[in-house]
Parts: structure tokens; sequence; C-alpha cells
């Protein structure tokens, strides 16, 4: 993701998007102290320590997946499969990523996640993003609409006879909104080489207004070498290489988000994200592309289009003296 996004202009290997960028890198993986996530706890220290864009190449697996991984790397049909109608959410981790997003969000950084890869596996739930992408879209009046599940607990990720689920008729969920969260992040599905909708990729569906596709690679076709098929970046040990998956599609927009915090830094970020949604090139088909496809030569120039659905007909800007180009 690092590559994708600032791999040097030097001739050699790949050129990120933004290859004069600044790289905050954290390890955040997995449970830290105290029951809190290491991931929300690094999103809230690069949002406290300088970071104008953060990019979320992580989230939730597919629950539960059609196959599992036995320890040589084979795979074997579970036999407790179910493909569930909607997206899944687990209810009790909301809370405190809600706080990570809104700290974030308060101290005026642009936030891009990926849309989860769940399409091979529950591609009804796939029909939305997964995640902390689909959570402006989490609301009282969307909850008992089939959009979306919570997930109260599991025993076992891969035995879906294991999981609670909440009454999506209970009247308490009314307490759990985060519709406040809309204008403060963007979604990012994935295509493939020639701009069709990744054969993995989640869809943008109701996430449509805060969602944008972008290059994320996909299993080569005929005629196809695999480096034609994957994106390409840097990998550890000084190697390049390629991978696909909407981890790969978010970090191009993330680093058209840097190079536009550097081409218009009297821009907050909340009208950053809106010149990369409202320049995207539009598609036929919202429900799967969202805004369309991610035009950053379009965005570096200027805004495209004021009062755009979603946003408020007034592009309130301080320039503060500076000019943009």
């Amino acid at each position: 993701m690092s590559g994708i996004i600032g791999a040097a202009r030097n001739g050699r290997g790949t050129m990120g998007v933004a290859y004069d960028a600044t790289i905050m890198s954290m390890r955040a993986i997995g449970v830290a102290k105290e029951g809190k996530y290491s991931t929300n706890l690094g999103l809230m220290y690069a949002a406290r320590n300088g970071a104008s864009v953060i990019n979320g190449s992580y989230g939730p697996p597919p629950l539960p997946k059609k196959y599992i991984q036995r320890p040589d790397g084979t795979l074997l049909p579970n036999r407790n499969y179910v493909e569930f109608p909607s997206q899944l959410v687990v209810l009790p981790t909301l809370g405190s990523q809600y706080e990570a997003v809104k700290t974030a969000a308060r101290n005026d950084v642009v936030m891009v996640f990926a849309a989860g890869n769940e399409y091979g596996d529950q591609p009804q739930g796939a029909a939305q993003p997964s995640g902390i992408a689909l959570f402006p879209a989490i609301r009282p009046e969307n909850h008992r609409q089939g959009i979306y599940s919570f997930l109260l607990d599991l025993k076992d990720p891969n035995d879906s006879r294991t999981y609670k689920f909440a009454d999506m008729n209970d009247p308490d969920l009314d307490e759990v909104d985060m519709s406040d969260l809309s204008g403060t992040l963007i979604a990012v599905v994935a295509t493939d080489r020639q701009g069709r909708i990744a054969s993995y990729s989640n869809r943008c569906g109701i996430a449509a207004l805060w969602c944008l596709a972008a290059p994320g690679g996909d299993l080569p076709i005929k005629g196809q070498t695999k480096e034609e098929a994957l994106v390409q970046s840097t990998l550890p040990n000084s190697t390049y290489g390629g991978m696909a998956g909407t981890s790969m599609a978010a970090p191009v927009v993330s680093g058209g988000a840097a190079v536009l915090r550097g081409a218009f830094p009297y821009m907050t970020a909340r009208q950053i994200i809106e010149v990369i949604l409202t320049t995207a090139i539009p598609t036929d088909a919202p429900e799967i592309y969202g805004r369309g496809r991610f035009n950053l030569g379009r965005a570096v120039k200027r805004p495209y289009e004021f009062g755009a659905v979603g946003y408020a007909q007034r592009f309130d800007v301080d320039t503060k003296g500076r000019n943009s180009t």
C-alpha cells in the first residue's frame, strides 16, 4: 500500500501516485491491551500526529467463507457455510470504531477505506461495502431495510450455526446512528484492467454517495500476463510485485488525496473528499461504482461540480492568500 501511495519517481520499479508524499507507517494488527483494537488506536494516533490522509486497507473478513484453509495451504469446502442475504456488521465493536473515525474527522483527516473483497464468499452481502466504509449508512431508518444485519456474537467464524444476531426491529437499536460520518470518508471498490468491477470486489450499494472505483487488479484473463492483471508495487526486501484487492484500490485514491492536499492546502478534508467524489467519471451503475471511476487528472485542476447530491450548494473556502494552478 505504501508503494502504491508513495513509491519514489526514480526510474526504478514502480512510481507512487503521490511520489513525494511523506508516509507515516504503524504496526496496527491484532488486539491491543485492555481490549482496545490496535487499528482504532493507530487511526487515532495518526490523526493526532499530523497525518492529513489515512488509508484504511483493512476490514472484517467474509463471514463465513465458502472454503477453509488447512495448515498445509489446501482448501476444503466449509460444511457450515451459509450465504447471508445482507451485509453482516459486528455490533459490539461499533462504538470503539466510531470513536476512532470521529477522532480522525475532528482532526481534519481525509479517510479512505477499502470496500471489501467478499463477493466470492458472500455475493449478496457484498452488494454493500464492509467495515468502516459502510458506517455512514448505519442509521435507524436503514436498520430494518435488509441492507445489513447486526451480529452480536460468534463462537466460530467458519460455523454459521454459532452466530447470534440482533433483532433488527428492536427499538433500542435506534441509538445506533452513524449518519454524522457522512462527508468524512471515502469507500473504494476495485476495478480490473478494463475498468470493470473486479471479480472479488464488494459493490458501492447504499454507500454510492461516498463511494467510487479505482484500479485494484484481478485474476489474469485470456491474453493477459499476471503483471498486466495485478497492481504492481513495492514489496518487502527491496523487491517489486503484483497483488489484487480493494486494499490495492484504496491507496490509489489515498495517494490522489495526498496530491490534492498539496495542490489545495487551504481546503478542509471534507472539501477534498467532495472534490474527489464529484470529479469521478460517472457510470450507468451507481449501485456498483458509486460516483464513478476515480480521476485524479480531473480533480487536481479544480472543483468540478458545486451543489452535487449530498453536498451543500455553497462551497465556502478561505484560500488564506495562496494560489493554486
